[in-house]
């Protein structure tokens, strides 16, 4: 093993164990995106900083650990190829002759940077999702918004919606909403209130935009799941099974929880009852 390659499992782990973390964090089903938002902007901020600092880290990190495995602590000096070039206008870059200098450059910095760049996007969509629906992420703010605020922010998802909802009679709903609805109460549990106290007529612009935040993934994990399922069922040993059969079972294997919860017996009455009457099931 060369000191080359203990520094770079040493950089590996020290970003990955960092991103493991977060990626823990946004598969969560009750997460939503101004929280997801605050978690990736965290991670942005640790690689920015790791990039001005976490190489020399390493490096101490890993002479540390070199001399444990009675390792040379040092990187290994290669030569450096010299292509014949033609003449040129243009000048050719200095090779860096210090080994250290560069793994820095052509490893560490590469790393890195390909990182934050894959960060910046993914920042930048959370960032433009909840510009758009931010007003409504965290319905005790919205208690304390200003008049002038919410009916902006209501005319610019009128906008960005084109037409979906009506952002005048938005402003109108949320401004009688905020002073009926409990505190604390989550997006999903806001919805709830509206259904089981029959409001449904007398927001139906409200309903609209909060039933967009609820079904706007903030991951991919919950489908990544579904595939994992579609996977385990669909083995060597059904590859026949038809495409009826296969759906089905793979909606009772996701809803497990639904499923578990179902009382059998009525379920095995109503099969009876229409194989009974010869009704198709």
């Amino acid at each position: 093993m060369s000191f080359e390659f203990l520094v770079s499992l040493i950089i590996w782990y020290d970003l990955l164990n960092h991103v493991n973390i977060v990626s823990k964090i946004l598969q969560d089903s009750k997460m939503c995106i101004s929280m997801a938002t605050s978690h990736l902007n965290e991670l942005l901020k640790y690689f920015k900083d790791f990039r001005k600092t976490g190489f020399i880290s390493s490096i101490i990190t890993a002479k540390e650990l070199a001399n444990d495995l009675d390792l040379d602590p040092k990187f290994e000096e290669k030569r450096i190829r010299r292509k014949k070039r033609q003449f040129s206008y243009e000048g050719s870059d200095d090779p860096i002759i210090n080994a250290q200098d560069n793994f820095h450059v052509n490893y560490f910095l590469k790393i890195v940077d390909t990182a934050i760049i894959s960060f910046q996007k993914r920042f930048t969509t959370y960032e433009e999702y909840e510009n758009i629906f931010g007003f409504v992420y965290t319905l005790n703010k919205l208690k304390d918004m200003k008049q002038e605020e919410l009916l902006k922010n209501c005319k610019d998802l009128h906008i960005k919606l084109e037409g979906d909802i009506d952002g005048i009679d938005l402003y109108e709903e949320l401004m009688m909403f905020r002073n009926i609805l409990p505190q604390n109460y989550s997006i999903l549990e806001a919805l709830q209130f509206i259904f089981d106290n029959n409001l449904s007529e007398i927001y139906p612009n409200s309903i609209i935009v909060l039933q967009i935040i609820l079904t706007s993934p903030v991951t991919t994990a919950t489908a990544e799941r579904s595939f994992s399922k579609l996977k385990m069922i669909k083995n060597y040993l059904r590859s026949t099974i038809s495409q009826e059969r296969f759906t089905s079972l793979s909606i009772l294997s996701i809803e497990h929880d639904i499923a578990k919860s179902m009382d059998y017996n009525d379920v095995i009455l109503e099969f009876a009852a229409k194989r009974a009457r010869g009704l198709k099931y």
